[in-house]
């Protein structure tokens, strides 16, 4: 399991992921997705919810893009995250 802090989720164009909607995404690095199996996203300041994403799910769904650093990263909307919220008592 990894944490990340994210701190600025972007939204990704229209039709991406869903057709005809525009996505809250995140950018995950390739090879730390390759190398674990559940990544834990909190954005922001919030600490208090937190985004649980499957990395299968992530490469699965995700799509890679090349920064200007040239590193792989995989763009992956949040709608396939499972969301947490801290202090909720778990059903």
């Amino acid at each position: 399991m990894i944490i990340h802090k994210v701190r600025q989720p972007f939204l990704c164009r229209e039709g991406q992921f869903t057709p005809g909607q525009r996505d809250l995404c995140i950018g995950l690095d390739y090879q730390a997705i390759k190398n674990t199996s559940l990544f834990w996203c909190y954005l922001g300041k919030n600490t208090k919810t937190h985004y649980e994403i499957d990395c299968a799910d992530a490469l699965k769904m995700g799509q890679p893009w090349k920064n200007k650093k040239g590193k792989t990263v995989v763009i992956v909307p949040l709608s396939i995250a499972k969301i947490v919220k801290i202090g909720e008592e778990v059903k």
